[in-house]
């Protein structure tokens, strides 16, 4: 089995890309460990290629549908993973925010940039921005 093919079986079966900046890192389902280790190095090069905006190898034998309406990949992105709460990067650098305004208290009204959990190669996108760069 191919690095390919065993990361897109990771993928498939619950595991992620962690998009740490200081030390990107792949977690893996328990029963999938032993059959990493086996292609480590090569397991490696491809998640730094998937993090640097190259994509990511597709998931063709199972749909994540667990997640729709989110598109699973986004074609240039890479494929769709879960990281730490952050701004989504199109509505940053379109300057779309959306206004927080609290009622019960002293009324503290805001606008923040919107946020998102979901990542695509190394972009957060929101739900609207991905479904915007999946049909382009």
């Amino acid at each position: 089995m191919t690095a390919a093919k065993v990361l897109a079986e990771v993928l498939r079966s619950g595991g992620r890309i962690i998009t740490d900046a200081e030390r990107p890192r792949l977690w893996v389902p328990a029963h999938l460990k032993s059959l990493v280790v086996e292609h480590r190095a090569e397991l490696r090069r491809l998640v730094i290629q998937a993090l640097n905006g190259a994509t990511a190898p597709a998931v063709t034998s199972a749909r994540m549908d667990y997640a729709f309406p989110w598109p699973d990949a986004i074609p240039g992105l890479g494929a769709r993973h879960l990281g730490v709460f952050t701004h989504c990067h199109d509505c940053l650098s379109r300057g779309r925010q959306i206004r927080i305004v609290t009622i019960a208290g002293r009324g503290f009204s805001s606008t923040v940039p919107i946020g998102t959990w979901t990542f695509y190669g190394r972009a957060p996108l929101c739900l609207p921005c991905a479904q915007r760069r999946a049909s382009t």
